[in-house]
């Protein structure tokens, strides 16, 4: 069996159908989601209704329970519609499942906290990402950057491999990254940006073959999708009577998306203003 922990959609229709493509070919035979499946993009209806259909089980991630408690999220609430917000409103924090001899635990942020980060290059207390003292498998996202670390009597470890076999009596802490805005560190440390688009979306797959059971992050190629789902991001902005735009993020959020293209070396695209002059379907 292979399950697939996907994490922050954020409402990125292009970038979910692509994740579907690739698991489809990896044979895959459930999907779990981890939260923050709305806002920042511009297809949260359609999202939404991609994953109800498609997940075996979803987790609340702190934009789901922004976008259900605070009605200045118009956007979002407004291409949602009343059943979706529900929707969204009725998911868990946590799930637990067993499968076989191995535990699992799937939420979004922390065990307690949706919107709590935790990051295993800086923090020390691995702890607070344990369910009970028997948490084996513990699957997060929020972060948007993807990491496996394994947890011992002797302290907390985070692996470069992409690839880590599960053993019944060892722990693990697994961020799946993201499929709808995945993040890298930014290189340029003048820029108001801490983080960039990255070049690869992310999720993990957790594999049960036997009596073996292995969690891989996976890696698809975004890039040239980037190109087309910023054209599209940013010709969709709403503008009222008066000219003035609406955004599904904000103007600052928008210009960080031009910036990580130019880091990608795609300077062939205009900027955020100038699409309405520039573009054709």
């Amino acid at each position: 069996m292979k399950i697939a922990v996907i994490s922050d959609v954020h409402s990125n229709k292009d970038a979910l159908n692509a994740a579907f493509v690739d698991m489809e070919k990896r044979g895959v035979d459930k999907i779990v989601c981890l939260g923050d499946i709305v806002t920042k993009y511009i297809y949260p209806r359609e999202v939404v209704e991609a994953l109800k259909t498609s997940c075996d089980f979803l987790v609340k991630g702190n934009c789901d329970q922004n976008v259900v408690n605070n009605e200045n999220y118009k956007y979002a609430r407004s291409k949602l519609g009343l059943e979706n917000i529900e929707f969204l409103d009725s998911l868990p924090l946590v799930v637990q499942k067993q499968y076989q001899d191995i535990l699992c635990n799937f939420f979004h942020a922390t065990p307690t906290s949706n919107d709590k980060i935790f990051n295993p290059l800086q923090d020390t207390n691995y702890e607070e990402m344990m369910i009970g003292k028997n948490a084996q498998v513990n699957f997060g996202g929020h972060t948007h950057i993807p990491s496996i670390s394994l947890i011992s009597p002797q302290g907390f470890f985070l692996t470069n491999e992409s690839l880590v076999y599960l053993k019944s009596d060892g722990k693990y802490l697994v961020n799946v990254g993201s499929v709808g805005d995945p993040l890298i560190k930014n290189p340029n440390h003048d820029s108001i940006h801490n983080y960039l688009v990255a070049e690869n979306f992310n999720y993990v797959i957790l594999t049960i073959e036997n009596d073996k059971y292995y969690v891989e992050k996976i890696s698809v190629p975004y890039k040239n999708l980037f190109v087309k789902i910023y054209m599209d991001f940013v010709r969709k902005q709403q503008i009222n009577k008066d000219g003035e735009r609406f955004y599904p993020r904000s103007p600052k959020d928008t210009e960080k998306l031009y910036e990580s293209l130019q880091n990608m070396n795609v300077t062939d695209v205009p900027l955020p203003n100038d699409i309405d002059k520039t573009y054709t379907r």
